[in-house]
């Protein structure tokens, strides 16, 4: 029987609290169409602070951990990452030049918090016998200037610490600069006598398992038969978008998420039934007509902390009167740019689980009606929006959730109402963790609209 199963392997040590080590990189492999195998060199008792405790696997285990990987699995492709002591750096050169593996090496030497991650006496071996080995090693800026002897402050500094360690024997150099004091996140790869950067925008957070995922993603994508430039160019692309949703945690510290675009994509048919769900109630409704502004009425519903519009979803048209009843025009699809899943974007910045919001009509008695239902309201004044916000398409919704928070203590009401201003329609906006939830607060006023 052919088996067409694509399979890695990645040797490093096991991380208690999953963000890091092996537990990222199989994640990754998984996420992205992978088999993923593993020789554990160590087992660390951490979290996204501290190493508390480190326990070295038995040379002898690690050896046949790799030898039973090795003699029952297809295997071109590995990475290393935390390998510890010197006698482990040993058997693994040893074994990927018998079994011709060709290697990615993350030079792990600290962890994000400071602890050593590989014994001071082991790095000499690290860089002998291990470099010349790599098909492309992924060094900090810390590691990389650990490498050659010297600090690395800027771009150029990193440049030519690439160009430094690429006498040392791999085929590619990849520095990541996240570390940099710099307004942006540079990382560099150094291949065939090229540089390429790759730039990120600086986050707010700190992150924990960027190294791993990222060398990890490079040794997917090699084993998808990438080549090697383009299996780091869609790399950075992947780690990108697991830094942007990353795993919440009780601490500042928060675990990049190499399941982030999965989970996003397998969201995608919850939200769409919540919607659907939420507009056949609203088009069995007669009374909701009352409801609809001029304008019509928009109905949006995303996932937590959601960073575009393509992960919003909404109907191509409005919710529209049709032979007396509400009807939603055109189907449901994402990346919709209406005034509703912009305002859905701005209030996450206020409350990340504000996940679906709509707009009816204001009128004096619905506001009424608003008051009697009990949901928190905050009225705004649109008359005081700032001109620059007002003529620019998109920014209105920003100021109204801007306003809206500056009024309420820095929290998103149920409902936002206001009497409109020139060229603005009064207008009342719900917000809520569903779409469900949104018509349920619409219905809530209803039942005081009689």
């Amino acid at each position: 029987m052919l088996d067409l199963t694509k399979t890695a392997l990645t040797i490093a040590g096991s991380d208690s609290g999953g963000g890091a080590g092996i537990q990222a990189d199989l994640k990754t492999f998984a996420a992205l169409g992978v088999h993923g195998t593993s020789v554990i060199t160590a087992i660390t008792a951490q979290d996204t602070k501290k190493v508390y405790e480190i326990f070295e696997v038995p040379l002898k285990i690690i050896e046949k951990q790799l030898i039973a990987v090795l003699n029952d699995f297809q295997i071109n492709f590995a990475k290393t990452g935390m390998l510890y002591n010197k006698d482990t750096i040993e058997l693994i050169s040893k074994q990927i030049e018998e079994y011709k593996i060709k290697l990615i090496l993350d030079p792990i030497i600290f962890a994000g918090s400071g602890s050593r991650l590989l014994k001071e006496e082991a790095e000499k071996s690290l860089i002998k016998s291990l470099f010349p080995k790599s098909l492309i090693i992924t060094p900090n800026i810390i590691e990389a200037g650990k490498i050659i002897g010297d600090s690395i402050k800027n771009v150029d500094d990193m440049k030519e610490a690439a160009k430094k360690i690429i006498k040392l024997g791999p085929k590619a150099v990849l520095i990541k600069g996240g570390h940099l004091k710099s307004k942006k996140i540079v990382d560099i790869l150094y291949f065939e006598d090229a540089f390429t950067s790759f730039e990120k925008n600086k986050i707010n957070y700190q992150l924990h398992g960027t190294g791993c995922t990222l060398s990890a993603a490079i040794t997917a994508y090699l084993t998808l038969e990438n080549s090697l430039k383009e299996s780091v160019v869609k790399a950075e692309d992947f780690i990108d978008f697991a830094i942007q949703y990353p795993i919440i945690t009780k601490t500042e510290i928060f675990p990049v998420n190499p399941l982030a675009k999965l989970e996003l994509e397998s969201a995608r048919f919850d939200i769409v039934e919540n919607l659907k769900l939420a507009i056949k109630i609203i088009e069995n409704e007669v009374r909701f007509t009352q409801l609809i502004p001029e304008v019509r009425t928009n109905i949006a519903m995303t996932i937590p902390n959601v960073k575009s519009t393509d992960y919003i979803a909404t109907t191509e048209g409005r919710i529209t009167v049709v032979n007396g009843y509400p009807k939603a025009i055109g189907r449901i699809h994402f990346g919709g740019i209406h005034h509703v899943p912009r305002l859905i974007l701005s209030a996450q910045k206020f409350d990340p689980l504000i996940t679906a919001a709509m707009n009816i009509r204001f009128s004096p008695k619905i506001f009424r009606a608003c008051q009697k239902t009990g949901l928190s309201i905050i009225k705004i004044d649109r008359t005081k929006e700032p001109k620059d916000k007002a003529e620019i398409e998109g920014k209105s919704m920003s100021w109204i959730i801007e306003e809206a928070a500056k009024l309420n203590d820095g929290k998103i009401p149920d409902l936002i109402a206001d009497e409109g201003a020139l060229g603005k329609e009064a207008m009342i906006r719900l917000f809520g963790h569903s779409a469900i939830e949104v018509v349920d607060k619409a219905f809530q006023i209803l039942k005081y609209l009689e």
